[in-house]
C-alpha cells in the first residue's frame, strides 16, 4: 500500500508502535478510576508530563496538557485563552484560511458574546501586516493566525 495522507495523519514511527504496546495490550485502566491498573495508568501518565515538563522547560508538569487531537487541541487553546482573558476584552483577529478547527471555536465563542474580525489574505495566504494592525482594537484579546499553512 502507497500512503498519501500523512497531512493529517502518520503511522507511528516503530520505536513509539512498540513503547505504547504494552500499554495498548495491558495497561489501559482509565486514569481516574482507584483500581491497581488505572492507578499504574495515572502513574505513567504523569511521569510523562513530568519529562515533558523538563523537557520544554515548562514552571510546572501541570503545564503540559496532552489531547487526543489536533482539534481538541485548538478547542482549548483557542476557547481557553479568549474565555481566560474576557475580563480584559472580547474581540478576536484571524483570518478566513484557518484550520476548521480554529474557526469553529471562534465561531462558538461569537456565541458567547465574543466578536471577530477576519483580515483578508493575498493569493500567496499573506497577511497585510497593515490591516492585521487595523483589525486589533482595544478590546482585542487574541489574535490567531498559521504560522506556514498545511495545504
Amino acid at each position: 500500500m502507497i500512503y498519501l495522507d500523512h497531512l493529517t495523519t502518520t503511522p507511528p514511527l516503530p520505536e513509539v508502535f512498540d513503547a505504547m504496546q504494552p500499554w495498548l495490550r495491558e495497561g489501559f485502566g482509565t486514569p481516574t478510576s482507584l483500581h491497581k491498573l488505572s492507578l499504574e495508568t495515572r502513574d505513567a501518565i504523569d511521569e510523562a508530563r513530568q519529562r515533558l515538563a523538563k523537557l520544554l522547560n515548562a514552571a510546572e508538569p501541570e503545564e503540559i496538557i496532552f489531547t487526543s487531537s489536533g482539534t481538541e487541541a485548538i478547542n482549548h487553546a483557542v476557547k481557553g485563552t479568549a474565555l481566560a482573558n474576557r475580563r480584559f476584552g472580547s474581540h478576536i483577529v484571524t483570518t478566513g484560511i484557518e484550520h476548521p478547527a480554529v474557526l469553529g471555536s471562534i465561531a462558538w465563542l461569537e456565541r458567547q458574546g465574543f466578536s471577530s474580525t477576519q483580515v483578508g489574505v493575498d493569493d500567496q495566504g499573506r497577511i497585510d501586516s497593515g490591516a492585521l494592525a487595523q483589525a486589533m482594537t482595544d478590546e482585542t484579546i487574541l489574535v490567531c493566525l498559521h504560522h506556514a499553512n498545511h495545504d
